[in-house]
């Protein structure tokens, strides 16, 4: 092989060489970009979860202490008067279901006793102080019960 041939085939193979270097650095940093990414639409969307969540707390927590600081309601439910509440609180209640989704409307005794249970009247008293977290229906009254538990 003469002279200008071997340097020729220097020349490529580093020209080769590098090239696949570069391509596999290249391919790295784009994979981590890609990782990065990732993470940063994982943490708004965790973001806008939470905040929803929260946003949905708040709200309930207004709707339930609107109804739980009428002066008239918190007397009834001191006197433990279930069928004062129905009358004054279902037609709201039920309307609120229908336009608006209300999905809970209870009333609770402390520690974690169902009073009345206005979108279901017919459902019996529970005592949620005993460990019936295993449920999953039991978690929105669990959320009802935070709410409602200071009246």
């Amino acid at each position: 092989m003469t002279l200008r041939g071997k340097v020729t085939a220097l020349i490529m193979g580093t020209i080769l060489l590098s090239s696949v270097a570069m391509a596999y650095v290249l391919y790295n940093a784009q994979v981590a970009m890609i990782e990065i990414s990732k993470n940063r639409e994982l943490n708004i969307v965790e973001a806008m979860i939470q905040n929803t969540m929260q946003d949905r707390a708040k709200e309930a927590l207004a709707k339930s202490s609107l109804i739980g600081n009428i002066p008239a309601v918190r007397s009834a439910f001191r006197a433990g008067n279930r069928e004062y509440l129905i009358e004054q609180l279902q037609p709201t209640i039920v309307f609120q279901r229908d336009n608006y989704g209300l999905t809970q409307a209870s009333f609770w005794n402390p520690p974690a006793s169902s009073f009345l249970v206005l979108l279901d009247l017919e459902m019996p008293s529970h005592n949620l102080a005993y460990p019936l977290i295993s449920k999953p229906y039991f978690f929105p009254l669990l959320l009802a019960m935070i709410i409602l538990n200071d009246v």
